[in-house]
């Protein structure tokens, strides 16, 4: 895009080019009606001895005029496509080529289909070919499960991560690694997990710079007539993450999601609002998956949420969610990393697990695999 001073210079040009053209034509005009007078005062003082050689004049006028006004309908079109060059940085001529490569382009990418740097993140396809593209994986989920054979490929890996397939029975135990949030961050346990997730990976980075990269929330906690105003944890890290002393709550899948780009920008998955099977579709890839659940790994009582203002809106909260990374399932368990009981694949009830999690508004992200060369 041009800057405000250049854009002004191209169109002070483009002025200029329209007025000279304007000039020219003005000056051919009066040429010609000059000329026009000079052969009617000619004609009236000729003789009729003389009409052969009028006639002679008369046609090489004609040829005159004709050569005048080619002339004055080209330097018009030139001046006029110079000014729009000048003033859009682009030609009206090859326009059409352009747009005609663009399409040729997509056509061949399509049928190849190969990552399209203007598709969404999440293209669907069915046995080859392109039938769509989302910005969240569970719109594509959601749409890729109407159509058989059909799979997710992830627009940055240009990789597939998801397939409409029979789910597997279990997904072996994925051997990431176990990371306590204790004793540094008693409310630690969401970047405690993402440091998990991100060291399977071979990402070298410590729950204690997750923690003070996240973004935070900095809003003050206080009540007034019975309402609690304090801050958002889809906006960032609400309160104090070290100390139960002061108040403080937690940060949702927003900010982790935005925290974990910084470090893999072409492969993490916001899987938020999709399916639990979704879930443990990335466990059967051998893929660890980073959830909110609750403390106690199954749905709560509503006695135990309650509402917040927040600057953003209010947001119903519980003090009793919990942060772990998932590393596989069987028919009766889910496996996971505990970063506050520091157990490594502990283990909970598939069932029970999967009502806490969509209780907690279905967070999960994971990860791609790298773009393949």
């Amino acid at each position: 895009m041009f800057t405000k001073k250049t854009r002004k210079r191209r169109i002070i040009t483009y002025i200029f080019l329209q007025v000279f053209g304007v000039i020219y034509a003005s000056i051919i005009f009066l040429l010609k009606l000059l000329r026009r007078i000079d052969f009617i005062s000619e004609t009236i003082e000729t003789e009729d001895c003389q009409r052969k050689e009028v006639q002679r004049k008369k046609g090489r006028y004609m040829r005159r005029k004709i050569v005048f006004s080619l002339l004055s309908i080209c330097v018009m079109i030139l001046v006029f496509i110079a000014g729009t060059k000048i003033l859009t940085g682009k030609s009206m001529l090859s326009m059409p080529a352009s747009a005609n490569k663009q399409e040729k382009t997509a056509s061949q990418s399509s049928s190849a289909h190969s990552f399209e740097k203007h598709l969404a993140d999440f293209v669907v396809y069915q046995k080859g070919t392109l039938l769509s593209d989302f910005d969240t994986f569970a719109e594509a989920a959601s749409y890729a499960k109407k159509y058989k054979e059909s799979y997710i490929q992830f627009g940055p890996t240009g990789v597939p991560i998801w397939e409409n397939k029979v789910l597997p029975a279990e997904a072996d135990l994925i051997d990431a690694p176990l990371i306590s949030q204790l004793p540094e961050l008693p409310r630690g346990c969401e970047v405690t997990s993402l440091a998990m997730l991100l060291q399977f990976a071979n990402i070298d980075v410590g729950k204690m710079e997750l923690a003070d990269e996240v973004k935070k929330d900095s809003t003050s906690y206080y009540e007034k007539d019975g309402v609690i105003y304090f801050g958002n944890p889809y906006d960032g890290f609400v309160g104090d993450m070290y100390t139960f002393t002061n108040p403080g709550l937690g940060v949702y899948h927003g900010p982790i999601k935005d925290l974990a780009k910084r470090y893999l920008p072409d492969q993490v998955i916001d899987m938020t609002g999709s399916d639990f099977q979704d879930v443990l579709h990335s466990l059967s890839r051998g893929t660890p998956v980073w959830v909110i659940s609750t403390s106690r790994f199954s749905r709560l009582p509503d006695s135990l949420f309650e509402t917040w203002q927040t600057p953003t809106g209010p947001v119903t909260i519980t003090y009793k969610e919990h942060s772990v990374l998932l590393t596989g399932y069987d028919e009766k368990y889910v496996y996971f990393n505990d970063p506050l009981a520091n157990k490594k694949n502990r283990k909970m009830p598939i069932h029970s697990f999967q009502e806490a999690w969509e209780q907690m508004g279905k967070q999960a992200i994971t990860l791609a695999e790298k773009q393949k060369s």
